[in-house]
């Protein structure tokens, strides 16, 4: 549901400071799980994000959002990752994580060689209180959640 709201807001230009914080000045087109290069191993088999997004090619068009959730879920900690690219061609990296209940994962980027520009936790049990941060990680409120 997560990933159909997403495109959703992209093709509408419905973003957010928080959960899908793009530049509403920009015509993005869009693509997912498009614009990989499979060098002789497909995405489903892929368990590292650092590898995983360096298989990441260039859009044919700028500006761009491509959304990518490979169709096993293979990495432990982002099920979701955006590539970003503005009209100049630049990108920036956001990655999701979909949980159900209350937990926080461990988040330590140190070991990932992938700079993403944001780390965002939507929980099915969101907090009451306000959107935060936490180990490194963008966690909406539950009425951050609702409102998107």
């Amino acid at each position: 549901l997560f990933l159909l709201v997403v495109i959703i807001r992209v093709v509408s230009r419905q973003f957010d400071e928080v959960i899908l914080p793009l530049d509403l000045s920009m015509d993005y087109s869009i693509s997912f799980n498009e614009f990989y290069r499979y060098d002789k191993e497909p995405m489903v088999r892929i368990i590292k994000v650092d590898k995983f997004v360096k298989g990441f090619t260039e859009p044919d068009r700028y500006p761009h959002v491509a959304i990518y959730q490979p169709k096993n879920a293979t990495f432990p900690l982002f099920d979701l990752i955006i590539a970003v690219y503005d009209k100049t061609g630049k990108r920036s990296l956001y990655a999701y994580q979909l949980k159900e209940g209350r937990e926080i994962p461990k988040l330590n980027t140190s070991q990932l060689e992938t700079n993403f520009d944001a780390c965002v936790l939507v929980r099915g049990q969101p907090s009451q209180g306000e959107t935060r941060s936490k180990q490194r990680w963008i966690i909406p409120s539950k009425s951050e959640i609702t409102a998107f």
